[in-house]
């Protein structure tokens, strides 16, 4: 379809403009912080902090609780999928390991002046913990190591520490994104991005990427490296997601849906 390819048994896009690539999936979880292991003052997955003075309810952790629930193990299954010359429609449930909890995913790809993703997320009934993210997850070329953004920048933004940041346009190796905390814990986030470009740096082989949210606040991107067997070790991993506008990092569960056209662009 156009500069894209995909496996019609996963429904997944495996070449992009000539690259191979390997996504995108749907990801509900990230690092968590020392805040999410943290039950000493209460959790805020019981109680939320303006209802609670910031002080959260007795209970296990935030990590504990999406642990448990398995969201750090997400099993994918595609349930149906259409396809012609200029759009591919992949319907994929999405479960959590070790119980009957599960998302229904839809992936609607078609051409325009780009190639355009939409993307519907709809729980299943019996979610009794929020979501630490709602997210796409792409696998990229290792080559392509070099993002430049427009959104807030230039260091990592979070609902605490946004107002560090300023709106404008941003370039870094994907190697900088990211900060080297003494614990290891979730880092590299750019909020209310509106365009992203990932490319080597040096030529003329880039993916642009521009987000348009539908029913959602702000939208974020974290590029970080992965070893992803698709990819190749030390690949680059694009992960762009729609985030709502609650103050807090944590996701209410409810049904998500955000646009993504992608285009093949000359690197800055």
């Amino acid at each position: 379809m156009g500069p894209a390819q995909f496996d019609t048994q996963t429904g997944r896009l495996t070449r992009l403009f000539g690259m191979d690539v390997d996504g995108p999936r749907l990801e509900l979880w990230r690092g968590p912080t020392d805040n999410d292991r943290s039950s000493a003052r209460g959790s805020f997955e019981l109680a939320s902090p303006e209802d609670s003075h910031g002080e959260g309810a007795p209970g296990p952790s935030s990590e504990q609780r999406w642990r448990d629930r398995g969201l750090d193990r997400l099993v994918h299954r595609l349930d149906h999928i259409y396809s012609d010359h200029d759009q591919l429609l992949a319907q994929v449930r999405v479960a959590a390991a070790g119980n009957n909890l599960f998302v229904d995913v839809t992936y609607h790809w078609w051409l325009t002046d780009a190639l355009a993703l939409l993307v519907k997320v709809v729980p299943s009934p019996g979610w009794d913990c929020t979501w630490p993210r709602v997210g796409l997850r792409f696998d990229l070329p290792r080559e392509l190591r070099h993002a430049s953004w427009y959104g807030t920048g230039p260091n990592e933004s979070y609902p605490d520490t946004r107002r560090a940041a300023r709106v404008g346009r941003f370039a870094a190796d994907i190697d900088e994104l990211n900060v080297a905390y003494s614990r290891p814990q979730e880092t590299g986030h750019r909020s209310e991005l509106r365009e992203l470009m990932i490319s080597d740096g040096k030529s003329t082989t880039a993916i642009g990427h521009h987000m348009a949210e539908r029913g959602a606040a702000s939208s974020w991107f974290h590029v970080e490296r992965v070893h992803a067997a698709a990819a190749g070790p030390c690949a680059p991993s694009l992960r762009a997601w729609s985030e709502g506008s609650r103050v807090s990092v944590h996701r209410r569960r409810s049904p998500w849906d955000w646009l993504t056209r992608l285009r093949c662009g000359r690197a800055a």
